[in-house]
């Protein structure tokens, strides 16, 4: 089941992701930090409505964010849609490391995905961290097509851009 978490369940969303960012520097990929992402940005992302929780038996195993906030970054990416008014942003997609490799990622994607036809977005946007190889071929694999690279100014290390055209027929 996907919905919105409470502000009550912000400690279980924020282990999810000390979990998933201790299971990605145990693999070489230090993307995730205790300063991003943070209780502020996911506490603002429950008070907005736009961070959706992927529920197992008994915890939040999976975790996403939509909303329409493109960094200024994605300026520099060709984009597919680009005269796009309506796009909308995946961010801090993540899951119970534990549990991945069981489609839960993918029930996230295809939840975004109903979302954005829901909503008459015409296309889905979202940065993947260069040094998660894992992360860019699941993207690849769902569908989203490689734009481009950007530098936020937070890393030296590039993350790519990727998008998928939604079908709003």
């Amino acid at each position: 089941m996907i919905n919105q978490p409470l502000i009550t369940e912000i400690n279980d969303i924020m282990e999810l992701y000390a979990s998933c960012s201790k299971h990605l520097e145990r693999k070489g990929v230090v993307q995730w930090n205790e300063h991003y992402p943070n209780t502020k940005i996911v506490t603002e992302d429950i008070k907005q409505g736009t961070i959706f929780a992927y529920r197992g038996e008994s915890h939040i195993t999976g975790i996403i964010t939509l909303d329409e906030d493109l960094p200024e970054e994605f300026e520099s990416i060709t984009w597919a849609d680009s005269k796009a008014e309506k796009v909308l942003v995946i961010h801090r997609l993540a899951v119970d490391p534990q549990l991945q490799g069981k489609g839960i990622a993918a029930k996230l994607i295809d939840f975004a995905e109903s979302y954005a036809k829901e909503h008459q977005y015409s296309s889905i946007r979202l940065d993947c961290f260069s040094q998660n190889q894992r992360a860019y071929h699941f993207y690849e694999k769902m569908n989203f097509v490689h734009r481009g690279l950007v530098v936020f100014p937070h890393s030296s290390v590039p993350f790519h851009c990727f998008e998928k055209l939604i079908d709003l027929d």
